[in-house]
């Protein structure tokens, strides 16, 4: 068989933008919300990018980063404006406390939510005792991750 009989196929998952809810009802869950500086860990540039669309579409501003490295710098940098981090647990392994930790500790009032799309090992006590403040399993839908962020805002 030659190379070119060979079938490539390639899969690829994106975050779910679904409309199931109105964009004025969301609007206005978000209208009553402060508009935070949130980061936006993911190797994957789709999935960073419509999650940046979505999260800027509702008034947040946005910051993105591919690896580890970047995330740490960029707390390092804007800790102190951040709010939120969306960290994808690839980027984050082997060591995810300790990247939990190391962000904490820059600015301890920083909510941190892993997006994976392997749920099994994230139970609410796990997500806990990680330091995280949620979950987000990949591919979510717009709603979903809204939702989330609205969740994470109501901590104190």
């Amino acid at each position: 068989m030659s190379q070119l009989d060979k079938e490539l196929i390639w899969e690829m998952h994106l975050p779910v933008a679904s409309m199931s809810v109105s964009s004025a009802s969301m609007t206005n869950i978000y209208v009553k919300r402060r508009q935070e500086l949130i980061l936006v860990v993911d190797d994957d540039p789709c999935v960073k990018d419509v999650t940046r669309d979505i999260l800027e579409r509702y008034g947040h501003s946005v910051l993105t980063a591919s690896s580890r490295g970047a995330a740490l710098e960029c707390c390092e940098q804007r800790g102190r404006e951040l709010a939120i981090v969306l960290l994808d647990e690839t980027v984050l392994e082997p060591d995810i406390a300790g990247v939990l930790r190391r962000i904490t500790e820059m600015n301890p009032a920083i909510k941190v939510i892993i997006t994976s799309i392997y749920s099994s090992g994230w139970n609410p006590s796990r997500v806990q005792e990680s330091g995280a403040a949620g979950f987000l399993r990949k591919p979510y839908r717009m709603t979903d991750l809204l939702k989330m962020v609205e969740q994470v805002q109501q901590i104190q």
